[in-house]
């Protein structure tokens, strides 16, 4: 693609490791990356070891291994785990590693597969990773998602364009981490300053409920005693700087696990786990889902909220206005990194731990008294447009405009 493009990935590179994990000298590094991915996966262990990493340790996949497995595997198999995987995730999280996670999937890749051996295999890892993904929800060591182009993630996104669609693709990352601009870091620095001042008057505010409008949509989300605007930038149990997710866009908190009442219609589809779900709507009562379809994914929806109790609940709600350029872009991702980051999102699952006072050092009992919840599942959807308003409600009953036609009320 040209010594411009190879300039802008090692830029990219440099982003992650310096802004994203913060990687400090003589940390180890520790790399999740798909195969597909290899070009960026070299950058960024490059970077690493650029800025003093003692180690860099890179953990490849690939998804038509697993694609092979979910369609010929015997049922009896499904359930079988390296538990080699969930042993060395702990030990780094423990040892403080850093880790940075490449994302980088074909949308449609399991479209044809059984949902119910999906939601099987999926469960039985997420079970075994449990403690480690606490210690990932606490921050407890710095982490970083990055997206990687490939040619099927691009074709769906640039559908008919097969000659540029993956330098299409590049582009749009590259613009969405600030990396085409000169000064990448200090652009990146300036955006994440912006953030800051959002969840500052957000946490100062100390809203008792959320109230969301918008087209099938009429949604109130309590929110609890002692919550936390984050966003951004985020510190980790060592006191030191990262950015969890590159791009990023949104303020989020942790709604009140029993305090979600009304009805959502999801405003973009959902990519999960190589399966699209489209339309979602939801209806809740009393913190929980009692109603859920969806006119394309349905069966895969609700394997999401059968996963266990907390998976019915809301453990996210995060505000990112239609001014952002990943929406401004007007394209649709089908990745949750992405488009996460174009509008406002929930989540159905677990809370972060960091969205209330003392949450890091809460037990998982005391953490649920608080109204955090907590599930295998997190699962980001969106439902931020240009049709939707948010009232902030504060304890007195009186109503603050938030948003108005998916914009900050200024």
């Amino acid at each position: 693609m040209g010594s411009d493009f190879d300039q802008r990935l090692g830029r990219y590179g440099e982003l992650a490791v310096r802004v994203g994990v913060n990687l400090q000298p003589g940390q180890r590094l520790v790399i999740r990356s798909p195969v597909e991915a290899a070009s960026l996966t070299r950058r960024i262990a490059e970077q690493a070891y650029k800025v003093g990493a003692s180690f860099v340790d890179v953990t490849w996949r690939d998804d038509h291994v697993l694609l092979a497995r979910y369609l010929h595997s015997d049922e009896d198999n499904l359930d079988a785990y390296s538990d080699w995987r969930a042993d060395s995730a702990m030990e780094g999280a423990e040892r403080g590693d850093a880790l940075i996670s490449v994302v980088a999937e074909d949308p449609a890749l399991f479209a044809d597969v059984d949902p119910a051996r999906i939601a099987r295999v999926l469960k039985v890892g997420r079970e075994h990773l449990m403690p480690f993904t606490r210690l990932t929800m606490a921050h407890a060591f710095r982490w970083c998602v990055v997206s990687s182009a490939v040619p099927a993630w691009a074709a769906r996104v640039f559908p008919g364009d097969t000659d540029t669609a993956e330098e299409r693709l590049w582009d749009e990352i590259f613009k969405m981490v600030r990396v085409d601009q000169p000064g990448h870091i200090e652009a990146f620095e300036r955006h994440i300053d912006v953030l800051a001042e959002r969840r500052k008057y957000l946490t100062e505010a100390s809203f008792r409920e959320l109230h969301f409008r918008g087209p099938g949509t009429d949604l109130t989300v309590g929110l609890p005693e002692g919550h936390l605007w984050c966003g951004g930038a985020v510190f980790a149990s060592d006191g030191v700087r990262s950015v969890p997710n590159l791009p990023t866009e949104e303020v989020f908190t942790s709604p009140h696990r029993e305090r979600v009442n009304g009805i959502l219609r999801a405003s973009r589809p959902l990519a999960y786990n190589g399966q699209l779900i489209e339309d979602i709507e939801l209806t809740f009562k009393g913190g929980k889902i009692i109603n859920a379809k969806a006119s394309r994914g349905d069966e895969a929806l609700n394997k999401i909220i059968d996963t266990d109790d907390g998976a019915r609940r809301l453990g996210e709600v995060a505000l990112v206005p239609c001014s952002s350029p990943i929406h401004r872009s007007g394209l649709l991702f089908y990745n949750t990194l992405f488009d996460e980051n174009a509008a406002s999102h929930l989540a159905l699952g677990s809370s972060y731990r960091t969205t209330i006072e003392g949450g890091r050092s809460m037990t998982d009992e005391e953490a649920t008294r608080a109204g955090l919840n907590s599930s295998l599942q997190h699962v980001d959807f969106m439902i931020g447009s240009p049709e939707m308003d948010l009232c902030g409600i504060s304890k007195n009953g009186s109503r603050e405009p938030l948003m108005r036609s998916g914009e900050w009320v200024e």
